[in-house]
């Protein structure tokens, strides 16, 4: 079933009763993908990755561990390895609203985190905020918009309106691009005003470049 196939705008649900549903639409449509449809879609979006302007000249990438039936980011760490490029990926401390951001390296030892996902430990070196040149921004579902469906946390939303409020130390701008296998394109997703949008999102067969005022959603 397609997550589109039902509506996801009722007139007698809130915002979030609305993302709930559709988190919960995305993530059955994903699971129900064969472990071969997965790993052939996420093989296209990983090589339109590559190819972007702002993956090459990026230095420094900002990147989740992927779990469960999400596109696998393993490749792409590989890649920045690879490349020499600065590795830095979340961690998650109980309690705390914002994100710990932590360095990684090919020898890093992950452990899982608060949620489970497999995260740097506490020990590996932190790194500022101004210095990311690149974020992969990790979510459940996408619009061509640009609005994002993250797992209701709202750790990403605050990490993205932290860079956007940041001051820039080094040009270009930190960038942002998320990575969607087919069915985690839908025709809306429900917003609220402290929403986060995503200006570039790579699919199996497309390229979003998406257009929003300033970052910021309206209350839609």
């Amino acid at each position: 079933m397609s997550p589109n196939d039902e509506p996801i705008v009722s007139p007698n649900q809130t915002v979030t009763e609305q993302k709930s549903a559709l988190r919960q639409r995305v993530i059955a449509a994903r699971e129900a993908l064969s472990i071969e449809e997965r790993g052939r879609q996420a093989a296209l979006v990983h090589a339109r990755l590559f190819i972007e302007a702002s993956f090459e000249r990026a230095k420094t990438v900002l990147i989740t561990a992927s779990f469960g039936s999400e596109i696998d980011t393993t490749p792409v760490v590989t890649a920045l390895h690879l490349a020499r490029k600065t590795v830095v990926m979340p961690r998650v401390v109980k309690g705390e609203p914002r994100l710990h951001l932590k360095r990684v390296t090919e020898h890093t030892q992950f452990v899982p985190g608060v949620f489970g996902i497999l995260e740097p430990p506490a020990s590996a070196s932190d790194v500022d905020l101004n210095a990311l040149d690149l974020v992969i921004v990790p979510g459940v579902a996408f619009d061509r918009r640009g609005n994002r469906l993250g797992y209701g946390g709202g750790y990403f939303d605050r990490l993205l309106a932290e860079i956007e409020g940041a001051p820039s130390l080094h040009a270009p701008r930190c960038e942002k691009i998320a990575l969607a296998l087919a069915c985690q394109i839908v025709d809306a997703v429900p917003t609220a005003p402290h929403d986060r949008c995503v200006p570039v999102i790579l699919t199996p067969t497309e390229r979003l470049a998406c257009t929003f005022r300033g970052g910021v959603l309206g209350s839609g």
